[in-house]
């Protein structure tokens, strides 16, 4: 291992999954110091679950701070609450879209979007999953795009708001238990509250 170089190794630990990827960095400081010039690279884009990544905390943090002044995307499935304060310890300057799910979903509420729009302050695309009734959405400096589908809390009003605030490009919206005629008289309220 000792007479490759750097680039051949950086190649050779590109191949391998991220799962595989964890294990070597345990295995010696020179796979450690290589391995957030293969993540920079591998991950403009993060399109994963953490659950089955099995990060272990200390890799995770790695992983994120390798990442964080390039990665653009980010869809996260099965967050944690350790793993999310893990996540809010960087900035992610250059994220647009971001979607996460956690575990339990209610994890999140309205006191957490200052926190969020502090660690992506660019953010466009918000796919939120959480107890938000939109009350900070407004504050999103860039939005363009939300989709509600795991908020059951947001209220008309709100988005109503955000909507005044923000020329949306699209907003898919989805409320939990709604009837079709509960959804008119909704539409027919959000753009009393937009005009």
């Amino acid at each position: 291992m000792e007479s490759l170089t750097d680039d051949v190794l950086i190649r050779i630990l590109s191949y391998l999954d991220i799962k595989s990827q964890q294990i070597m960095l345990n295995l010696h400081p020179r796979f450690f110091n290589l391995m957030p010039i293969v993540w920079i690279s591998q991950y403009k884009k993060v399109k994963m679950s953490l659950f089955e990544a099995k990060f272990s905390i200390d890799d995770l943090r790695y992983f994120f701070q390798s990442i964080s002044k390039t990665v653009q995307v980010m869809h996260l499935r099965m967050m944690s609450a350790e793993q999310y304060m893990v996540l809010l310890e960087f900035i992610f300057p250059k994220v647009y879209d971001f979607r996460f799910a956690t575990v339990p979903s209610r994890l999140l509420s309205d006191s957490d979007i200052p926190k969020l729009i502090m660690t992506f302050p660019n953010l466009k695309e918000f796919s939120p999953q959480g107890s938000f009734s939109g009350r900070y959405f407004t504050d999103f400096p860039l939005l363009e795009r939300l989709t509600l589908t795991y908020c059951q809390h947001f209220s008309v009003e709100n988005l109503a708001n955000v909507m005044k605030t923000h020329w949306l490009i699209s907003s898919l919206l989805k409320w939990k238990l709604m009837s079709c005629r509960g959804l008119k008289t909704t539409w027919k309220h959000l753009i009393a509250l937009t005009s």
